[in-house]
């Protein structure tokens, strides 16, 4: 695994789609960074989350599908969670790998950087990517769930990365990216233009955007002409 940093644009976009994103800067010295927990197929999609560190109640909650702690790999003591619920999506183009240079500039703590080595070390030997996947399974299995009241909507959050990264590449406020309710479609809305698509982003997130770009920027190259006679 790697400790990532996402660009904080997108953090703060997210946060207005979905609150319970978490921060990853809460000021000096205190920073929280992302680790990438699954690479979706060809890489395209990065899946992230964060560790937590120990708090009291985690004394008391069992490890599931959504919560693991981790433990000193000497000691045995308890140096941390990770919660796979609060995981979302991000483009590659939008992480920072950090070394370990990196967090010490970032922390200014030994101690800190230290306990993250140790996290590393830990989450390493963990198959979070098989519990990545059921767990995205599982949300939309059953709803109704407590499992997945406490998940984040995964599948929502993708349209919102979508729509962020299309803001970005046409340096347009008007766009919106949905997606129908059984999460089979996409619906790109900019002006009077309405685009659907079928095509997963699972499969090759990459070619789905490629496919979007062309259909925007023909419509969005003329509208730019026509104001410019005017």
């Amino acid at each position: 695994m790697h400790f990532i940093k996402i660009k904080e644009e997108y953090i703060q976009f997210l946060k207005t789609k979905e609150h319970r994103i978490p921060d990853q800067d809460y000021g000096e010295g205190r920073y929280k960074p992302f680790y990438i927990l699954a690479a979706m197929r060809g890489q395209d999609v990065f899946y992230v989350t964060q560790v937590t560190s120990p708090k009291e109640r985690h004394s008391y909650m069992k490890d599931d599908v959504d919560f693991k702690k981790i433990y000193h790999p000497s000691s045995g003591k308890l140096i941390g969670a990770t919660n796979l619920n609060y995981m979302f999506p991000v483009l590659p183009e939008h992480v920072e790998h950090l070394k370990f240079s990196d967090l010490q500039e970032i922390l200014q703590s030994e101690q800190k950087v230290r306990r993250l080595a140790d996290i590393k070390h830990q989450l390493d030997k963990m198959d979070l990517f098989t519990d990545f996947k059921k767990l995205y399974y599982l949300k939309y299995q059953n709803p109704q769930s407590k499992l997945a009241q406490r998940t984040l909507d995964f599948k929502t959050l993708e349209a919102n990365m979508i729509e962020f990264k299309l803001k970005e590449q046409f340096q347009r406020d008007d766009i919106q990216v949905e997606r129908s309710e059984d999460f089979s479609t996409f619906f790109i809305q900019t002006g009077n233009q309405r685009l659907t698509y079928s095509k997963s982003i699972l499969n090759d997130m990459y070619g789905f955007l490629c496919d979007v770009n062309e259909e925007l920027s023909e419509p969005l190259q003329q509208q730019k002409e026509n104001n410019m006679e005017l």
